[in-house]
């Protein structure tokens, strides 16, 4: 996944939106979630636990509707990438990925 340097609220937003899929063994909207909002360098003033879950369970569905294989691994690979990175580096666009549809 390529890196986007992007402002705060276009990251969190990207990093949202590009955070769920639930497929197997990725994890979970909530944990994703959890994570991301437990991060002090992730602004989520806007954002809260079940805003995001809910998000991202949308944004799940949309995928699954749309019979998407690629997108839908994308999105679970997303899920992982924020599970797996430190808070720093998620501010920094590390799982950033503009192929995913934006919530």
């Amino acid at each position: 996944m390529a890196t986007v340097p992007l402002s705060g609220s276009a990251r969190v937003g990207g990093l949202v939106a590009t955070l769920l899929l639930a497929s197997g063994c990725d994890p979970s909207c909530a944990s994703t979630c959890d994570k991301l909002l437990s991060c002090e360098e992730v602004s989520t003033a806007r954002l809260a636990a079940n805003d995001c879950e809910a998000a991202c369970l949308v944004q799940e569905k949309l995928y699954e509707d749309w019979d998407d294989i690629e997108l839908r691994a994308s999105f679970a690979d997303l899920k992982t990438c924020i599970a797996d990175e430190a808070c720093g580096d998620l501010v920094d666009g590390a799982c950033y990925d503009d192929e995913l549809y934006p919530f």
